[in-house]
């Protein structure tokens, strides 16, 4: 549990896939990287497995993080990514606005994992919540993002 009084009430991995469509078409913020016709492509010629993770919290959010594990030779402690590199954007999916106690609940869970590392590059739009919520233990390295708003 957070101090705000969020806590994770469950946690499914991988999340099901009919879940994390709902959510990615709920979500205004979703990127083509965060689907779950994404996650196939991943996982088909990138040759990484599903490990994305689908959380309840107390308040009645619900959340999907898409993750995915390398492959290693004990894979309980393969990297995890969000996605991996040169694969876009990852970080949660939500159907309603998250805050800096839910992505923190996220991030303490995931600390709580034995991968050798894990990476997160959150949607450029959802930055400084990320920076908000990170933990001590965490290392946030900036990046820049260049978003054109084509709905001209």
């Amino acid at each position: 549990m957070t101090d705000s009084g969020i806590s994770i009430v469950n946690i499914v991995s991988p999340a099901p896939a009919e879940v994390w469509q709902s959510i990615y078409e709920a979500d205004a913020d979703a990127l083509p990287s965060q689907s779950r016709s994404w996650a196939s492509a991943l996982e088909s010629f990138g040759g990484y497995r599903d490990v994305s993770r689908f959380y309840e919290f107390s308040d009645g959010a619900q959340a999907i993080l898409p993750l995915f594990a390398g492959r290693a030779p004990i894979e309980r402690y393969a990297a995890q990514y969000s996605p991996p590199a040169a694969w876009g954007f990852g970080g949660t999916l939500s159907k309603g606005p998250l805050t800096s106690a839910h992505i923190h609940a996220i991030m303490r869970d995931l600390s709580a994992h034995r991968a050798i590392i894990t990476h997160i590059r959150p949607n450029p739009l959802h930055a400084d919540l990320w920076n908000s919520a990170m933990p001590p233990e965490w290392t946030s390295v900036p990046r820049t993002a260049h978003v054109l708003d084509l709905g001209i």
